[in-house]
């Protein structure tokens, strides 16, 4: 923990928070929340693409006058809280200090870690909240009652609401619950959870409908789907690869649904909200994504080696000078090794505490999963990475019990 305040300290006074490309889609409708409580996008739309949790938080600190800095500085200190709890949770699960100390320092250094809590970005606060639920759910295992299945599901929609990407987060607690949980009351403890995250993510689709027609947790998904799933899938084939051709699919991709989105609502593209245009997306992305298996697998692999791989090599070659490829290799150093040790811990956590496992592991692939597209990249290993850390500590204590 020390090692982490003393990093996040000395970011806070010598760096500004960091904007990149989806940091507008967040401030868009935080400075809406702020001056006219209304969640509305840039253009002045209602906001389905963004789910409402990380623009609250931004609001508080904008309508209060203490800016992205203030802000930022919370996000640095909620992070040396899950630098904190990893530490704790290891050794309470483990009774090991050496356990502990290996997870606590995954967390603290991670690179993609750090530079997540010093922009405008989710990832922090989805860290907080995905793993809150997910101690809640592994506490539901052991007890009779449900109390700790709510609190978990209450702290899964919560996570959706700040990630969408977190959606199904309480069904897959929900599933280790029912392949971990006491028999006499895994059902019940089940239900509770999955009924309790539901509801949490009602309100927020009941309020889209409302205001847009269209029934719907976050656009996002269908986004998504067309510009990088799809999108990926054609430009991976094509000559020069998939970096230098996806904007070109994505544009004819788009053109493509606009077309069909001018036919259904009969007005023009440009007048259509993104939410009603986003309705066309999935039609015309599936039968692409569908219809070649090989590309769409081949994107996919990509997107999985970009999550777990990629290290905050930009970090890394900004920081020292040297080049973005020696920055590549210089992250991938630390990324293999942590990867396997990851995988030498599953068989040493799951004989150490299968209900644990369960849940890391239910944890961890879904977060990996769910985003592979060609917009995946390392941030996206943030929300899951106090748990991986945990599955690395297991595996650096297998080896040292082997040795």
């Amino acid at each position: 923990m020390a090692t982490a305040v003393l990093i996040h300290a000395l970011l806070f006074f010598n760096s500004q928070p960091e904007l990149v490309p989806d940091s507008h889609l967040y401030l868009a409708q935080a400075q809406s929340l702020a001056t006219t409580g209304s969640a509305r996008n840039a253009l002045g739309e209602p906001d389905t693409v963004v789910t409402p949790g990380y623009p609250v938080f931004l609001a508080a600190f904008l309508a209060g006058g203490l800016g992205l800095t203030g802000a930022v500085a919370v996000q640095r200190a909620l992070w040396i809280l899950v630098v904190a709890a990893t530490t704790w949770l290891s050794f309470r699960l483990t009774g090991r200090a050496a356990v502990a100390v290996v997870a606590g320092m995954i967390v603290a250094a991670d690179i993609v870690g750090i530079q997540a809590a010093g922009a405008i970005l989710s990832d922090t606060l989805a860290t907080l909240f995905v793993g809150g639920a997910a101690w809640c759910a592994y506490l539901s295992t052991r007890e009779r009652g449900s109390a700790m299945a709510s609190v978990a599901g209450v702290l899964a929609g919560a996570a959706a609401l700040v990630r969408p990407v977190a959606t199904l987060l309480g069904a897959i607690f929900a599933l280790a619950i029912m392949i971990s949980g006491m028999k006499a009351s895994r059902r019940r403890a089940a239900v509770t959870l999955l009924t309790a995250s539901v509801l949490v993510i009602a309100p927020w689709t009941v309020r889209n409908y409302a205001q847009t027609g269209v029934m719907t947790f976050s656009s996002l998904g269908s986004i998504n789907l067309l510009r990088y799933r799809a999108a990926g899938t054609l430009a991976i084939r094509d000559a020069g690869g998939l970096d230098a051709n996806l904007p070109r699919r994505q544009a004819e991709l788009e053109a493509a649904a606009c077309r069909i989105a001018e036919q259904r609502f009969g007005l023009p593209c440009v007048a259509i909200s993104i939410t009603r245009r986003a309705t066309v997306y999935g039609g015309v992305a599936l039968p692409i994504i569908f219809g070649d298996p090989v590309a769409t697998a081949q994107q996919a692999a990509r997107a999985f080696v970009m999550i777990m791989f990629g290290g905050g090599a930009n970090v890394i070659a900004r920081t020292t000078g040297i080049s973005e490829s020696a920055a590549r290799f210089a992250a991938l150093i630390y990324t293999v090794p942590l990867a396997l040790l990851a995988l030498i811990g599953v068989p040493h956590w799951w004989k150490h505490d299968r209900a644990a496992a369960t849940v890391m592991l239910l944890t961890v692939s879904y977060l990996i999963l769910v985003p592979l597209g060609a917009e995946a990249y390392s941030r996206f290993r943030v929300p899951f990475l106090p748990f991986y850390a945990m599955l690395a500590a297991g595996g650096f204590a297998a080896i040292c019990k082997r040795v």
